[in-house]
């Protein structure tokens, strides 16, 4: 038997008042996948298979890019909806 620690921070988004919510979706969809990749790496880890760590920590590289185009997203939204 053995033990993975996870540090795992989800956070849950709702729609804004226009419900538009597709940078709220990459954001969750992006920390869903970093917790995943969190999980493969910690599992790798313990029983010492090499290659699920490294998947891990590929799917923790691709959970962070999902975050950054929803954050790239909502700074377009919050410029286009100050230009109105």
């Amino acid at each position: 038997m053995f033990r993975v620690r996870l540090g795992l921070t989800l956070a849950v988004y709702p729609l804004d008042r226009t419900g538009r919510g597709s940078n709220v979706d990459q954001k969750f969809k992006g920390n869903l996948e970093e917790a995943g990749g969190k999980v493969k790496e910690g599992a790798g880890r313990a029983i010492d298979d090499p290659q699920l760590e490294s998947e891990g920590k590929m799917d923790q590289a691709k959970g962070d890019v999902r975050q950054g185009v929803g954050d790239v997203q909502q700074g377009i939204e919050d410029k286009l909806d100050r230009d109105r």
